[in-house]
């Protein structure tokens, strides 16, 4: 059996404490390398499994997914708002704003009876016992929301001679277009004129 040397060397008398460097070399060697052993070089890196980092990216991928679609599934909405400063502890202000929905406007389906129209009288001229000619006009007004879509208003005239007058005026919004003048016989000077819708019907 081989015996190595002790670190610990005895103080012979008439010698020095101190080893010589020679000993100290030979102390230093535990144990001693061997003549032309080969000595260890260093490992070469591990190669990463391609499988493995395809997997982990695709799970990193579906957690963001998750995490999003439980961000956007929230009731409110956070939104940060520009120019407002950054709440305590460095982190941003945010201001949750509440999920609205617009209600639909309501658009009535006008009838006869949403319509007041009156007679203007243009011009009068009148022939004794043979009774007035005279021009005049229907205005129109209304007060129920009628939409964009136009409606055909048929009304009469009522007041001349020969039964009631018929005549159309074209609805559309908040205006209406109507003839600008129309005729009709009177008994005298003193016959009064009225109009009335009588049907409403979408053009």
């Amino acid at each position: 059996m081989r015996r190595y040397p002790s670190p610990y060397v005895p103080i012979v008398p008439g010698r020095s404490a101190h080893t010589s460097s020679q000993e100290t070399s030979a102390m230093s060697t535990f144990p001693p390398s061997h003549p032309g052993a080969p000595e260890p070089g260093p490992q070469p890196p591990r190669k990463l499994n391609r499988a493995g980092v395809v997997a982990i990216a695709v799970a990193a991928l579906i957690v963001g997914a998750l995490c999003a679609a439980f961000a956007f599934s929230l009731p409110g909405t956070a939104v940060l708002q520009p120019g407002t400063d950054p709440a305590p502890g460095g982190m941003p202000a945010v201001t949750y704003a509440a999920e609205t929905t617009s209600a639909p406007v309501l658009v009535a389906t006008p009838g006869p009876g949403d319509f007041k129209l009156q007679v203007e009288v243009l011009d009068r001229d009148c022939f004794g016992s043979a009774g007035c000619h005279i021009m005049y006009r229907v205005t129109a007004g209304w007060d129920v929301p009628v939409g964009p879509d136009p409606w055909l208003v048929t009304y009469e005239v009522r007041g001349v001679d020969d039964g009631p007058a018929v005549g159309t005026l074209t609805v559309n919004g908040d205006t209406y277009d109507a003839p600008a003048e129309e005729f009709a016989q009177v008994k005298s000077a003193k016959s009064k004129l009225s109009a009335v819708a009588i049907r409403v019907s979408r053009v």
